[in-house]
């Protein structure tokens, strides 16, 4: 509930950032406010003069906030502060004390973050989301924690027994429409992902992280690996781009498989999992992906390229686990790389063509 009463401002102010100069933005922002207005009557619990109100203050927010943008005013302008701390006035002034504590509570941290940029709002909205479950963790019993062990358990089994295999499968498919060569640079760039993230592992152990200040030795050696990658993200968007309609197959296929195993893992995770774990989930960024969760990286893309079809699903789960830990050690720098994602930005950087 929390989440979502955070978002709705959240999108109020990127609309003050994205918002053009012309009425079909207009429109936007007065659909905008009006979906941020009932968002907050419900948790809020606003009455009907109240929500009159705030729809008043929402919209005049809105109109604000697009002005400033239209004369090339950065969030983190004194004038956009100004605006920001007047929205604040004007809603506390319609509120009771307890829902101006909430408002307070909820929505001030976010408003002060606004003038971040883009990526700092994410990483402080992540870190968030994850101090906020890791409480809540903490604060479970220890039969809660032993029954959501077992449960995670449980979904491991089922993903090593049914999803990789069928993945394999799959991609032993895909791997006979595969040339020679780019089998070859698809298993270089597996020896390559895997040297990556050893090299990882062995600085968190020893305190010198992959991410951070560049200077010196280790700062040259990162700049160089950088280099060798941006050739492997061109060698697969490539090989992905031959092989566009075989793709398209895999998805189609991969579509009622992907239904079944939605199904599966929510009632493992119903029967497992408390209520307030499994909704918290849901708010946070695992609802983009769904309760497929971490496996869905292998059914598209860069990761379904370079899934080893030949591999045992033990052995991949173990490999998910190390690529988790070494991104963990990441933390606090720069984001790290994603070969899915960085190839995805070369593909559709690169004219369409048929093979």
């Amino acid at each position: 509930m929390k989440k979502l009463l955070l978002l709705s401002l959240a999108l109020c102010l990127t609309l003050g950032i994205n918002a053009q100069n012309d009425d079909t933005s207009l429109s936007k922002s007065d659909r905008l406010a009006e979906k941020m207005t009932q968002r907050m009557v419900e948790r809020l619990s606003l009455d009907e003069k109240q929500e009159a109100e705030l729809l008043k203050i929402n919209e005049s927010f809105s109109s604000s906030t697009q002005l400033l943008r239209e004369k090339g005013l950065k969030p983190s302008s004194d004038e956009y502060q100004k605006v920001k701390d007047a929205y604040k006035s004007e809603v506390s002034g319609i509120l009771n004390e307890e829902q101006a504590k909430n408002f307070e509570e909820n929505f001030t941290p976010r408003m002060e973050r606004a003038g971040q940029n883009k990526s700092e709002f994410k990483r402080a909205e992540k870190q968030e989301q994850r101090e906020s479950m890791r409480t809540m963790k903490e604060n479970l019993s220890e039969e809660e924690k032993a029954k959501m062990e077992k449960g995670k358990q449980q979904v491991a089994t089922y993903a090593e027994r049914n999803i990789i295999p069928a993945l394999q499968a799959l991609r032993a498919d895909f791997d006979q429409r595969l040339s020679a060569e780019e089998k070859e640079q698809i298993q270089a760039l597996r020896v390559e992902k895997a040297k990556r993230v050893a090299e990882k592992k062995a600085s968190c152990t020893s305190g010198d992280r992959m991410q951070g200040d560049r200077s010196g030795p280790r700062g040259a050696q990162r700049m160089g690996d950088n280099e060798s990658w941006g050739k492997s993200k061109e060698q697969l968007a490539s090989i992905l781009k031959n092989h566009e309609a075989s793709m398209k197959e895999v998805k189609a296929k991969l579509e009622p498989l992907q239904a079944q195993w939605k199904a599966d893992l929510d009632r493992i995770r119903a029967a497992y999992f408390p209520s307030e774990i499994l909704e918290a989930r849901s708010e946070r960024g695992d609802r983009r992906k769904g309760s497929i969760g971490k496996y869905q990286k292998f059914m598209k893309g860069a990761g379904f390229l370079l899934l080893d079809q030949n591999a045992e699903p033990s052995e991949i789960l173990e490999q998910m686990k190390d690529r988790k830990k070494a991104k963990a050690c990441c933390a606090g720098g720069k984001k790290a790389p994603n070969m899915e994602r960085d190839s995805k930005r070369v593909l559709n950087a690169q004219p369409t063509r048929d093979k």
